[in-house]
């Protein structure tokens, strides 16, 4: 029964602290995977990163993304500037990992709006 717990209360541990979580790690170990990461990441200065934090501050840690996209419509069907969309309504995200040949790989990226970090995110993502 100790034992059980102490397993238990290890992989609780291991999935609250690690990037990937548990299911990431269990994924990544029996899958094959490819990640590209920006130039100047790591670990260590990903978890770094905070909300609040100044885009200037985030370049300063973390260097430049290899993307930045955004989930917000803010092209028409026509492809020209939607002119009711301001920029301070946009929320980018910034990306410093992909996968080259599109497949699993571990995510890693961050959140901005009005040149503020709002949030980051870290996974191992399945394809």
């Amino acid at each position: 029964m100790f034992a059980s717990l102490v397993i238990l209360a290890a992989a609780i541990i291991y999935h609250r602290f690690s990037l990937d979580g548990l299911d990431g790690a269990l994924f990544s170990s029996g899958m094959e995977y490819d990640t590209q990461f920006a130039t100047q990441y790591s670990d260590q200065k990903f978890r770094a990163i905070t909300a609040g934090m100044t885009t200037n501050e985030l370049i300063e840690i973390l260097g430049n993304p290899l993307v930045i996209w955004t989930r917000d419509k803010v092209f028409t069907k026509e492809g020209t500037r939607d002119e009711h969309i301001r920029d301070q309504d946009i929320t980018y995200i910034w990306k410093y990992s992909i996968s080259p040949s599109d497949t699993h790989y571990h995510m890693r990226t961050i959140s901005v709006k009005n040149g503020i970090v709002v949030g980051k995110h870290s996974e191992f993502y399945v394809d």
